[in-house]
């Protein structure tokens, strides 16, 4: 996976405090202000995240000072670019000037919501808030727009751009792998989650051609599927053998229920090689699920023997 390097400047804190954030969803990551940076840095990551907080109308002159100093390799790498400030979707004109001296090898830009506080504020940038607020004539307050939602948002799209460019597999080759991988086991950890509840839960399964086949009796994890038909889904070799002595895959798919009653409540026991007359002479239910696939992230050493990235994505057709 790309490695991720973060630097920014901050005045007051909040770009710092959003830095932190994006590190954890853009890992393997590190931040680090433009006064930190280290000459190694440049070999050790792949994909920059530079940007700053805006006062004066202006992006912080200390990020502009590190893009003139850093430009020759700037220039060729892969690069992102963002400014913290309270001017909503109008604020992505403030990283314009930051693009046009980086060039083509910006990937992306965003906004991320601030905040301040007037006791913090400098004379000189009190002034400035002051006559900003008048101008769009709301009061002059102490103002938190930081929205974690819109962050993460944020973060998630420069994650989806960064792991792009990983060595990868023929797909057709990459599927003929994760089918025998999913064949090979037939006990993965479900998890689900609505709200503030979450459940992960080991269950056995059958997988055929994109789909994951599951029979349980009721629980916890039903109360989240009735809300959110999203799931995730784990596997891993708890022993190194074998092929896939080293490996792992995480999935998404989303499931439907079958109740008794339901049409295709018996098939689900029949793909899941399961004893239906068996399970449904318990005194309690046994409840169908059916996991349509979206999503693949495989982890095997093996990837990097056949010369391609270690870990590979692929998404299932719909």
């Amino acid at each position: 996976m790309a490695r991720t390097l973060v630097i920014y400047e901050t005045r007051y804190g909040s770009t710092e405090e959003a830095v932190k954030k994006m590190s954890l969803i853009l890992g393997p990551a590190r931040y680090c202000r433009t006064a930190d940076f280290k000459p190694e840095y440049r070999t050790q990551f792949d994909f920059f995240v530079l940007g700053a907080g805006v006062y004066n109308e202006f992006i912080d002159q200390r990020l502009s000072d590190f893009i003139t100093a850093n430009i020759d390799w700037l220039a060729e790498k892969k690069v992102a670019v963002f400014a913290t400030c309270l001017s909503g979707i109008r604020g992505l004109h403030y990283v314009d000037p930051l693009v046009k001296m980086i060039g083509k090898t910006v990937v992306a830009t965003g906004m991320i919501d601030g905040r301040f506080r007037k006791d913090q504020l400098t004379s000189e940038d009190f002034a400035i808030m002051k006559h900003f607020y008048e101008m769009v004539k709301m009061p002059f307050e102490d103002t938190d727009r930081t929205s974690l939602p819109k962050l993460t948002e944020f973060c998630l799209k420069l994650k989806a751009i960064k792991d792009v460019d990983y060595k990868k597999i023929p797909e057709d080759e990459l599927r003929k792998h994760i089918d025998e991988y999913l064949n090979s086991h037939d006990v993965c950890v479900l998890g689900t989650g609505s709200g503030e509840h979450v459940r992960t839960t080991p269950v056995t399964y059958k997988y055929r051609d994109g789909f994951f086949y599951i029979v349980s009796e009721g629980g916890n994890k039903f109360a989240n599927m009735l809300a959110n038909s999203h799931v995730s889904l784990s596997i891993y070799n708890e022993t190194p053998s074998g092929k896939f002595g080293r490996a792992g895959m995480q999935l998404t798919g989303t499931i439907s229920l079958f109740t008794p009653g339901d049409a295709g409540y018996r098939d689900i026991f029949e793909a899941a090689e399961l004893n239906f007359k068996r399970l449904s002479s318990l005194p309690w239910i046994m409840n169908g699920i059916k996991v349509k696939l979206s999503n693949a992230e495989f982890r095997w050493s093996g990837f990097s023997d056949l010369g391609h990235g270690r870990v590979q994505q692929y998404n299932f057709p719909v």
